[in-house]
């Protein structure tokens, strides 16, 4: 059997979503959007000066950067994660992926968005505003329920918010992968 060594209920529920989460998400859709990222600036655009050659570039460009801060965020949270002995860590880890993929998306991932291909393709802007609402909801949650006392009211519901938003991007995930096969 596993032992989790969780004080609470809402502990395991953040562990185990956000541990999902990270093994579909981080381990599939982030490692394509990596190597889109790679194609995206390394083959399918070329130096330029002017017109839409050099749009392209400069999202390729972009697409490149926020890619590599989503990962670094993400990783830096899951780090968090790995090493708390409170809740207050594991929330504190979960603010700092969510703070990664606010962070992706403020830096311009929306209009640098690449296909898998790396063919430039921003996202539309309904997308980008529903991405921004989710990932600043799940970092203000994880936030309230890292500086609420354990096992209270409001660390209860706010770390029940994060799991759900969570579990809301584990089906995401699974339903873009299952569209690729």
């Amino acid at each position: 059997t596993i032992k989790l060594n969780t004080s609470t209920k809402a502990e395991i529920a953040v562990l185990l979503s956000t541990s999902a989460l990270s093994l579909i998400n981080f381990a599939q859709l982030d490692n394509a959007k990596l190597k889109s990222a790679k194609i995206a600036y390394t083959e399918n655009t070329g130096p330029s000066s002017s017109g839409r050659a050099k749009q392209e570039r400069q999202a390729a460009l972009t697409w490149k950067s926020v890619v590599r801060i989503k990962i670094i965020g993400n990783v830096l949270g899951l780090l968090r994660m790995c090493f708390a002995t409170k809740m207050v860590g594991l929330m504190r880890g979960a603010a700092i992926i969510m703070g990664g993929n606010l962070a992706f998306l403020a830096c311009g991932a929306g209009r640098a968005n690449h296909n898998d291909e790396g063919k430039w393709e921003p996202m539309p802007s309904d997308s980008f505003k529903a991405y921004i609402v989710k990932f600043a909801a799940m970092f203000v949650a994880a936030l309230i329920a890292s500086f609420s006392p354990v096992d209270s009211l409001k660390c209860n519901v706010a770390a029940g918010f994060f799991t759900v938003g969570a579990l809301g991007g584990i089906n995401e995930a699974l339903s873009i992968i299952l569209k690729k096969k």
